[in-house]
């Protein structure tokens, strides 16, 4: 196994690639393939390059410390399997990043149709309010609406730490408090509060960042910003309106919108491009030729099955549904 790398800009992303390898056996084991935390750190503490860990595969049980212990001697088949996959994931044509964006863009994925598979009628917990002032009458059409409604509020839920690791892999590094990431340029630290969107910010939240990165660039050789990984700001959406009006000096001074956000923390032009393809590929890996609409519509079949098994599929069944909810 060789590693090329097709974009030789990685290298102004991180100085240290040994932080970012350890980061990403971590990821790739613990967060996409389940393997335990223990056994994530072990791995990545012995696995010393992409080819050095590929290797790895198929001496897993032998593998020593640098003292000589046995590091996996003692783990679980189950575990071992694991592991092995993680490696077989890896792809030996693209950089260490490149497979890191992949790995992020795999788990991110994989929660989601894990999530929607897992759903059951009972939590689904629907508006009974809601679903008579829509004027949905046919159980069918109440129980998509609600299941897709509530897919999307899951996927949209998670999708701010997902930016996040995009973000620290591209090369910022996560906050414990306050704000989410930061990025030190030199001898100023740029802190950075990332929203999804470009209308996930409403007024009290803006003066809330507003007095926040106020208060942070007191402290010499501090910045502060909100970031938004997509948009521009010529967009007429809420929270571009809304920081216009209300926080109008830092709209221009304090805010990185879609394309300025990636290559400020890169440093390298229009980054947004490489992570949208390997995002991409990661989900062909995943999923093929199917959608996650795919998996959302085998769902909604599933629980119309588990519906009518209860509440019947007549013209009653619905508000026996709804009546359940009180």
């Amino acid at each position: 196994m060789t590693t090329q790398d097709p974009h030789p800009d990685w290298n102004k992303i991180f100085t240290d690639e040994e932080d970012i390898l350890i980061n990403f056996w971590k990821f790739l084991m613990e967060k996409e393939f389940e393997v335990s935390k223990t056994m994530a750190e072990r791995f990545a503490n012995v696995a010393t390059s992409l080819k050095g860990g590929y290797n790895l595969k198929d001496n897993l049980p032998d593998v020593k410390s640098p003292i000589g212990d046995f590091l996996f001697s003692k783990a679980a088949d189950h575990t071992i399997v694991s592991m092995k996959n993680a490696l077989d994931s890896l792809d030996s044509n693209i950089s260490l990043l490149q497979n890191y964006l992949k790995s992020i863009g795999r788990a991110f994925l994989k929660r989601q149709i894990t999530n929607i598979h897992s759903l059951t009628l009972e939590a689904l917990t629907p508006n009974p309010f809601l679903i008579r002032a829509l004027n949905l009458h046919d159980y069918k059409e109440a129980l998509e609406f609600v299941t897709v409604s509530r897919i999307s509020r899951s996927i949209v839920t998670s999708f701010g730490f997902f930016f996040e690791d995009l973000l620290t892999v591209s090369g910022a590094v996560k906050e414990a408090k306050g704000f989410d990431i930061r990025k030190t340029v030199g001898e100023v630290v740029y802190l950075i509060q990332v929203k999804s969107g470009t209308n996930d910010i409403n007024k009290d939240q803006i003066t809330h960042w507003k007095d926040l990165i106020q208060k942070a660039e007191k402290k010499e050789g501090v910045k502060g910003y909100i970031g938004m990984p997509y948009g521009t700001r010529e967009s007429s959406t809420v929270s571009i309106n809304l920081l216009k009006q209300y926080y109008p000096d830092g709209f221009k001074n304090n805010t990185l919108i879609g394309t300025e956000l990636w290559e400020f923390i890169s440093g390298i032009d229009n980054f947004h491009e490489i992570i949208l393809e390997e995002l991409r590929n990661a989900a062909l890996k995943v999923m093929g030729s199917s959608t996650i609409m795919d998996n959302i519509r085998e769902k909604i079949n599933n629980l119309i099955n588990e519906f009518e098994k209860i509440y019947g599929a007549n013209d009653d069944a619905l508000s026996r549904y709804i009546n359940g909810q009180f």
